[in-house]
């Protein structure tokens, strides 16, 4: 859980999962695994990213 940013240490992994539940927890971190081997992929297939094109097409689609 602390890996993939859901919480800030084990301890407070350990407290999310008293509070949620271990299948809400492990459906999370399922999910959060397969998004990061998908990033993993993107990246060893030199994949860039290109950043701040959302605003043109933003105003691409008003006019």
């Amino acid at each position: 859980m602390v890996r993939y940013g859901m919480a800030k240490s084990r301890s407070n992994a350990i407290n999310i999962m008293i509070e949620l539940g271990i299948q809400k927890v492990k459906q999370e971190l399922d999910f959060w695994k397969k998004i990061s081997e998908g990033v993993g992929e993107l990246k060893k297939n030199n994949y860039k990213m290109q950043h701040g094109g959302l605003s043109k097409i933003l105003e691409e689609e008003r006019q």
